[in-house]
């Protein structure tokens, strides 16, 4: 079942998505806001970079010129070859001349081998000790020594005048480095205040870049833009959630609250069944919903009225279903109903059960003797008489033309037969006469019992021993109340064969080993050909004929069950293409299945099929004498369907010539004890000769079976067949093959 989803929970998911989606928009500018800021302060620490380093070149060129003009002093040059007033001049005459800068911490000189010249003078005053008493190789490189002691060491060698190559000393400086940047440089985007080293110790010029820590003058404007910015997120983000806290409100208290009090007023609408209950209604403000909870409430109430008449129109029709129009006693789906509802209580509650089983003996001869009106009189009375002469709440059952049955529970033996013996009695004293029937109407009853101490299997073969018990009572001159007993099976053999039993009953469900023979049908004028569909069980070991078949397909009444699976098995080899296209092919069907309701729709699906095949349909001939009202008009829909019907097995039974004309068929079929008669004595050849006339002459083809010789053949042609079938002209096969060929 499809998962749903409640208004409440609708509405928050909605308005959180809302809220999400609007908070996502606010934040995406504050940071959108944020990347400009972040841009801005990028690119100004950009300009500020480029303003330091290019600070920081002009500086070094000034102070490369600087070194190179005290390189070239006379005075330096005096005082390297001459270094006896070295301190005086450097202390007095050296800071009081134009050489020596404001921002110059330490000036002095060194030998050609690079040690300081003031340590190499006698009695000399302390010094400041800032540069070293040594030179490295490195000619310009920083000093740091925290706090606030960040010097600029330069060098530069003086060469001799008389000989420019040679070296006689060096001047060095040390520098104030920020003093000499203050001073000499107008910074616009650095923060010179926050310029400062990142480390301390020595630090060579190539890692000058990497140790300065600077920032760009923070943009008052961009700062002051960015607090707007963020102000206006916060109190945005605030007024959408505001907003949707109201909206929200709004919503549940104009819809959805309402919402809510209807599908409750629905919901308690399931408990007031009866049409004048009532419950409160709740109130609303919205004239919609107002109208729409009358209209539910008067739907409810009409729906209510509507269902109790539908209840007791369901239950007269329930009753209709399950009741015999004719006797008005149940029918046999009522008596499917309760034989299930009995067995499934058996497995859990085992009590005594009885099967019984009424039939009217030779009630077929009465029926064709005196008519269809005194046949359904006769039907109706057994059925009343039944009725009144079973214990009060015994229900009988009518299940079949002229039999019935009815479940007795909770009885032992004897008082089983007791109900049986009454009912019996009271059936055969009935004046019949009052019909104007003249012969003695007599019954017969087959009776199944289990008691409580038997197997649970034994309740589902009650049926099949009623039936085989009826069968002993039917040829009982005198005991016709029968019980079943264990050795009533030698009736017939294959029902005691459990592997034979086994195979039919589980084709008859499954439709599992059916084979079709085909068996060709000759005209003998056209020489054209269709077949008869004959049913096989086809096992590795052996085939089951059509004698095992439907002796244990009748004892089962599971005639329609096999008749569905021959046709299924037909049409797919119809849809399958296994058969040659245009041949015609005829299918038996039982009387039973022509009686079901759907046996229309059993050969819906071989309409279309009918274009390339001629399709017969074969019934027998005590079908339609016992039935003939109610299969008659399913037979001529079938025939203006295009399907032709075959009166099958005429002369093995009651052979009724009257009916002959009423009947709804296309195709007579002679016995093959009619077709063999045709070789005994000159009366029986002329009798059959001139029915077969007569069938001729009324217009409808005819087949004579079991053509086995060509005396047959010859004597078939004779009498005025249209159609042979027999031996004689083919086998039934596997496949449809012409006739003369080997099968």
């Amino acid at each position: 079942m499809k998962q749903t989803l409640s208004a409440k929970h609708v509405l928050i998911g909605f308005m959180t998505i809302a809220l999400s989606l609007l908070l996502t928009a606010n934040f995406g500018l504050y940071f959108q806001g944020k990347n400009i800021q972040n841009s801005v302060h990028e690119s100004a620490q950009v300009e500020a970079q480029k303003e330091l380093f290019s600070a920081i070149d002009h500086n070094f060129q000034s102070i490369d010129q600087q070194l190179k003009k005290l390189a070239e002093w006379d005075e330096i040059h005096q005082q390297l070859n001459q270094p006896s007033y070295y301190y005086y001049w450097r202390d007095q005459r050296l800071k009081e001349s134009e050489y020596f800068q404001p921002y110059y911490i330490e000036l002095d000189l060194y030998q050609a081998d690079k040690v300081k010249l003031s340590h190499l003078v006698k009695d000399h005053a302390q010094s400041t000790e800032v540069l070293p008493k040594q030179l490295n190789s490195q000619a310009r490189y920083f000093l740091i020594q925290p706090p606030n002691q960040d010097y600029l060491i330069v060098s530069r060698a003086v060469h001799s005048r008389q000989d420019p190559s040679q070296v006689i000393g060096y001047v060095a400086i040390a520098i104030d480095f920020f003093k000499l940047l203050q001073q000499d440089n107008q910074f616009y985007y650095l923060d010179f205040p926050y310029l400062h080293f990142n480390r301390s110790g020595f630090i060579g010029m190539h890692q000058l870049k990497d140790a300065l820590e600077y920032r760009a003058i923070s943009n008052p404007v961009s700062d002051n833009l960015w607090g707007l910015i963020e102000e206006f997120v916060i109190k945005f983000a605030l007024i959408i959630f505001l907003t949707t806290l109201l909206v929200f409100g709004f919503i549940k208290l104009i819809f959805l609250g309402p919402l809510q009090k209807l599908s409750r007023f629905v919901q308690n609408l399931r408990h007031y069944t009866q049409t004048n209950s009532s419950q409160e209604k709740p109130e609303f403000v919205l004239a919609e919903y107002q109208n729409l909870q009358n209209q539910l409430s008067d739907y409810h109430h009409a729906l209510l009225k509507a269902q109790a008449q539908l209840s007791h129109q369901n239950q007269q029709l329930w009753q209709i279903s399950r009741t015999d129009p004719l006797t008005e006693v149940f029918n046999r789906r009522a008596f499917d109903d309760a034989w299930q509802a009995l067995l499934k209580q058996y497995t859990s509650q085992p009590i005594p059960i009885a099967y019984l089983l009424f039939d009217c003996d030779h009630f077929k001869a009465l029926n064709d003797t005196y008519g269809h009106q005194v046949g359904d009189e006769l039907i109706k009375i057994s059925a009343q008489t039944l009725q009144r002469s079973f214990p009060a709440g015994q229900h009988i059952y009518r299940i079949g033309g002229d039999e019935f049955a009815s479940i007795v529970v909770d009885k032992n033996i004897e008082e089983v037969e007791q109900i049986a013996q009454k009912a019996l009695s009271d059936l055969i004293s009935y004046p019949f006469i009052q019909l104007d029937i003249k012969e003695k109407v007599s019954f017969s009853v087959g009776v199944g019992y289990a008691n409580a101490k038997q197997a649970i299997e034994n309740i589902e073969v009650l049926p099949r021993q009623a039936d085989i018990a009826m069968y002993k009572a039917k040829h009982s001159p005198h005991n016709k109340v029968h019980f079943y007993q264990h050795e009533h099976d030698t009736i017939n053999q294959s029902l005691v064969s459990n592997k034979r039993l086994n195979q039919v009953l589980n084709a008859a469900y499954s439709g599992q080993n059916i084979c079709l023979h085909y068996q060709p049908i000759l005209n003998i004028e056209t020489h054209a050909i269709y077949y008869e569909a004959l049913v096989r069980l086809e096992f590795d070991d052996e085939t089951v004929f059509p004698s095992d078949i439907f002796t244990i397909i009748a004892h089962h009444r599971l005639e329609v069950e096999l008749d569905q699976k021959i046709l299924n098995h037909l049409l797919s080899q119809l849809q399958n293409k296994s058969l040659p296209a245009n041949i015609g092919l005829s299918v038996n069907i039982s009387a039973k299945t022509l009686l079901q309701p759907f046996v229309i729709d059993l050969f819906e699906p071989f309409l279309p099929y009918l274009k390339l095949h001629k399709i017969v349909i074969e019934v027998t001939e005590s079908v339609l004498i016992e039935h003939i009202q109610d299969v008659s008009f399913v037979l001529n829909k079938l025939r203006r369907q295009g399907f032709l019907i075959a009166l099958d097995d005429f002369g093995s039974g009651y052979s009724s010539i009257r009916y002959l004309a009423n009947m709804p068929v296309d195709i007579v079929k002679f016995d093959m004890t009619l077709t063999h008669a045709l070789s005994a004595d000159l009366k029986t050849q002329r009798l059959i000769q001139a029915t077969a006339h007569m069938i001729r002459e009324a217009g409808y083809e005819l087949v004579m079976e079991g053509v086995e010789t060509q005396q047959q053949l010859e004597q078939a042609t004779l009498a005025g067949a249209t159609n042979i079938q027999g031996y004689f002209i083919g086998r039934p096969h596997y496949k449809p093959i012409a006739p003369g060929q080997v099968a």
